[in-house]
């Protein structure tokens, strides 16, 4: 389970420029390049409606393209990006040395709930810091990840998390069995303790997902307990009784 981190500059302004980043005037520089460069900031959105609505779509995308330019220019010599790099790399130091320090004893953990090959691939992860929230499985084997530790072990449950995605399809079924093996059982595992789908007072895992996730608790027990099934075949026994997931 081999994780690579590094920083991508540009990857860092543009994750906090359409998420949020906690720190003292981020809002208002957001605010002054909206003003300033509104249709590159719409297109950086994804909000391409504004640019091939009009008849000049081409010229429209040529500013858009060139407001692009500028917003990164611009922003990424401010002050606000300049404490929010020293924030991720900072965050990397340590997130690397948490990595190292617990890499053994997490693919131990997971192949033991796995049953099952871990991908050989090395995977980069973007680190993004701590005051920047994200988590995501970019494809291509990266992660874009910075979030700060709402509860121990946090970071490296959930950089499981999104390396599992991997070996998973993006059904809510699959997304759900990510959650029962990394945000719950794993993190029990690392915190030596806990229980399932709340931790230090805060509930675990994606809301939407907690009703199937308690459908499957009983046949996710018996899996445990069932050292001669696999993964896979916990997934398939899921999916041949969708109707009935407790099965």
């Amino acid at each position: 389970m081999d994780l690579k981190f590094v920083i991508s500059k540009q990857g860092l302004f543009i994750t906090a420029l359409l998420k949020k980043a906690n720190i003292a005037g981020w809002v208002d520089l957001q605010n002054k390049l909206w003003d300033k460069y509104r249709l590159g900031y719409q297109l950086l959105q994804g909000n391409s409606y504004n640019v091939f609505i009009n008849e000049t779509s081409e010229d429209v995308l040529e500013k858009a393209t060139e407001e692009v330019k500028l917003i990164m220019e611009e922003g990424m010599k401010s002050v606000e990006f300049a404490k929010l790099l020293q924030n991720a790399q900072e965050y990397k130091k340590w997130l690397e040395s948490e990595w190292l320090l617990n890499k053994k004893k997490v693919e131990k953990e997971l192949k033991e709930i796995l049953r099952t090959d871990l991908p050989k691939d090395t995977f980069t992860v973007y680190v993004m810091g701590n005051l920047v929230n994200i988590g995501r499985h970019l494809e291509d084997h990266k992660i874009a990840w910075g979030h700060k530790e709402d509860w121990p072990n946090y970071s490296l449950v959930y950089l499981a998390h999104e390396y599992l995605h991997s070996m998973f399809s993006r059904s809510d079924l699959d997304h759900a069995v990510i959650e029962l093996i990394t945000d719950n059982e794993l993190r029990i595992r690392l915190n030596q303790g806990g229980e399932y789908f709340t931790c230090s007072g805060k509930d675990v895992g994606h809301e939407y997902l907690r009703e199937l996730e308690k459908s499957m608790l009983p046949a996710w027990r018996a899996y445990l307990g069932n050292k001669s099934l696999d993964i896979r075949r916990f997934v398939e026994d899921r999916e041949a009784n969708t109707d009935n997931p407790e099965k």
